[in-house]
């Protein structure tokens, strides 16, 4: 910036080489970048007056803009500067004598259409802050900040994408984090940072930062992603790992070892008109559920609408477009008899619609396909668990002690993906052989966790506990205090006490496993069943502190 210049896109002031000066009265800061902002030319006393005293309104408000001229002009004169400010009988100017703001610059460099890049790079670099930041908030006019602010997202957004367009992915993630952090509700900014993370190899963040920007547009908006993020999205669920961009390779991260189902109910909504993904709370049930809508909606051309129902009714469910459409209603447990009027309206009345819908068991609707979820095998278990935790794990970890500390970690997780996100982020502080120790010991240490979404898993299973009936609670709570695995003569006889009776131990049974509580496990000598440790966990804490 050439000396004598004044800068408003930041702390307000006189900017040289030595750095910026600043005026001490926030009246006169406010009176010097309002002025600069709209340099060279004039301002009417009227807009000035209205601008920087609009809260707190003189009783001679021409005497006092005449008092701030006078003051502002004597600090002016004393700076090694050239800049002047004049009166003239259209308002007041500033007369930069050939200096500039950094305003105007940055409107030089972005002025053309296409923009060139290191211009761009430039003009970006001109922002030391958020515009008149040293300017009390009732000395500004609010407007033209958020006016500058949208500029400097719209300039982020096309130096990001000539950055990816060449290549540069670094320099896009990390000017588009601060894009995305001024402005959460920007989808195209989210776009291109998922794109970019996506690009590094960095896959996990970028699913991270669809579903963060996705909760928020639901939970703020009532929205759905528009049709870029989702596009970004389906580019990094398609994307192998050698990041050629062609659709196959590895699943990502959150779908470790969920490849086979992806793929099968996936082909499901290509054939099904309703679909419920069921499964323990914590199995990934909403983010295979969304991966596969995506990759149905390509094969169908079709969009998707995304209602979560943790965070909206499907009461305020707008109208849908006409022709094939696949609504992924996610989290339906506490909305059941709703979800089920809803799509009996809708299905009735739109013959394209596919309806997808996640629950903790099957809403009990003619034509429905159930389509259960359940813990990861132990293999994809293991393999999420290094994966989430690779940057933290000790160079050692994969020495012969490594098995020992893997099973006791993974027991305590019940395969459950959410769980095992958990456990690995605790390996950030927690040493491997700590850790299973902890766990043994202390179970709200994993039930307290937050998973990528920032939902604790005690949270989870809480939602689905209170969809159970009281006896429900109380029979799942008997459950728990059986060994690992029981079989139904156990449950029958361990179980079946005042208020229950063995034939309501037998019901109450068949109602857990339809709500994914427990699970059957077949055995060469016969079926028996088992509660998921964290479930079990939960429901001892929930128990004992009744």
């Amino acid at each position: 910036m050439a000396s004598g210049s004044v800068g408003v896109l930041g702390p307000v002031g006189l900017l040289s080489s030595g750095g910026l000066v600043s005026p001490r009265p926030p009246v006169l800061r406010a009176l010097l970048g309002t002025l600069a902002a709209h340099a060279p030319e004039p301002v009417p006393a009227a807009l000035l007056t209205s601008t920087i005293w609009e809260q707190d309104c003189p009783a001679h408000p021409k005497a006092t803009l005449h008092l701030a001229v006078h003051r502002l002009r004597r600090w002016l004169e004393e700076q090694p500067g050239e800049v002047a400010l004049v009166t003239g009988s259209d308002g007041y100017r500033l007369d930069l004598n050939g200096g500039t703001t950094d305003l105007a610059e940055f409107r030089t460099l972005t002025a053309t259409p296409g923009g060139d890049e290191a211009g761009l790079h430039r003009a970006l670099a001109l922002w030391r802050g958020r515009p008149f930041a040293d300017v009390p908030g009732h000395r500004v006019d609010t407007e033209l900040v958020e006016a500058l602010l949208a500029e400097r997202q719209a300039v982020i957004r096309r130096y990001a994408r000539s950055a990816l367009g060449a290549g540069r992915l670094t320099s896009a993630e990390s000017l588009l984090r601060s894009a995305c952090q001024a402005d959460p509700l920007d989808e195209e900014a989210h776009a291109l940072l998922i794109e970019s993370l996506s690009g590094l190899g960095r896959t996990a963040a970028a699913l991270a930062v669809y579903d963060r920007v996705r909760r928020r547009l639901s939970a703020e908006l009532g929205m759905s992603p528009g049709s870029q993020l989702r596009l970004a999205h389906q580019r990094v669920l398609n994307r192998p790992a050698n990041g050629s961009g062609s659709p196959g390779g590895p699943a990502p991260v959150f779908l470790t070892g969920r490849r086979e189902a992806l793929e099968s109910l996936a082909g499901g909504l290509c054939r099904e008109r309703i679909v419920t993904l069921t499964g323990p709370p914590g199995a990934g049930k909403s983010a295979l559920a969304l991966a596969a809508a995506n990759a149905a909606a390509l094969r169908l051309e079709c969009a998707v609408t995304v209602m979560d129902l943790e965070a909206q009714s499907v009461s305020h469910l707008g109208e849908l477009p006409g022709g094939p459409h696949i609504l992924l209603l996610a989290r339906c447990d506490g909305q059941v008899a709703d979800v089920k009027r809803a799509i009996h309206a809708l299905t009735g009345s739109a013959p394209g619609l596919v309806v997808l819908a996640t629950a903790a068991g099957v809403l009990g609707m003619p034509g429905e396909v159930p389509v259960a979820v359940g813990p990861l095998e132990p293999a994809a278990a293991e393999e999420l668990l290094i994966r989430r935790a690779a940057a933290f794990l000790p160079s050692t970890f994969h020495g012969p002690d490594a098995r020992h500390w893997v099973d006791l970690i993974l027991a305590r997780t019940g395969g459950l993906p959410s769980a095992i996100e958990i456990a690995a982020s605790l390996l950030r502080t927690l040493a491997p052989d700590s850790l299973a120790g902890v766990l043994t010991r202390d179970a709200r240490v994993l039930l307290d966790g937050r998973d990528a979404t920032g939902t604790t898993l005690a949270a989870r299973i809480q939602r689905a506990h209170r969809t159970l009936a009281e006896r429900e609670q109380l029979l799942l709570a008997r459950f728990a205090r059986l060994p690992e695995e029981f079989g139904l003569a156990d449950a029958e006889s361990g179980c079946a006490s005042e208020p229950l009776s063995a034939s309501a131990v037998v019901r109450g049974l068949i109602r857990l496993v339809d709500q994914s509580f427990v699970q059957p496990v077949d055995h060469p000598h016969g079926r028996r069943y088992r509660i998921l440790e964290p479930i079990r966990r939960f429901v001892a804490e929930h128990t004992e502190h009744e």
